[in-house]
């Protein structure tokens, strides 16, 4: 989950959750993916489903260790959440899945991944923002034909791939 040195050349291509601000970078903007809270049908049925955000951490929240990147989220939209609150953490995203689908607690994620998983969307008083999906190469690279072909089938296909249509 951490973005890859494009100068170091540790990548050719990168996919950015965020916009890069690095000069000698080149980024197209693919698609927003819309986010939102989840929890399995039983947690909720035992825990009960909070109505605010404040309430939201009166219940167990899947979150992250080390990775800040919720809380930078949280900090953009006027909350202050640090990941010490988090009752489960981890910075492996797969299992925060999962942990929500075997009924370990309430997570943040796409709603794509949280609708496919079958839990139950948690509506609260607050809406989280979209999270931008950016296609991304070092200048340098841009006009080789080897990137610039994989580059385009990606700006093509990954919304497709991704259940997203990217005239929406």
């Amino acid at each position: 989950n951490r973005a890859s040195n494009l100068d170091k050349r540790d990548a050719d291509v990168a996919i950015r959750m965020f916009r890069p601000t690095q000069l000698d970078l080149v980024c197209r903007h693919l698609f927003d993916i819309p986010l939102g809270f989840y929890a399995s049908a039983a947690y909720l049925k035992i825990h009960g489903s909070p109505a605010t955000h404040k309430e939201l951490f009166e219940r167990c929240i899947i979150g992250y260790d080390r990775d800040r990147q919720f809380e930078e989220g949280a900090q953009n939209i006027g909350l202050e959440i640090r990941n010490e609150q988090f009752q489960l953490r981890t910075d492996f995203m797969p299992l925060h899945l999962a942990l929500a689908c075997n009924d370990g607690g309430i997570v943040a994620t796409h709603k794509a991944l949280g609708e496919a998983a079958e839990l139950t969307e948690i509506k609260l008083d607050l809406e989280l923002p979209q999270l931008p999906v950016y296609l991304v190469c070092h200048r340098d690279v841009q006009h080789n034909k080897k990137i610039r072909a994989l580059m385009d089938f990606l700006a093509e296909n990954l919304s497709m791939v991704c259940g997203f249509n990217k005239d929406e």
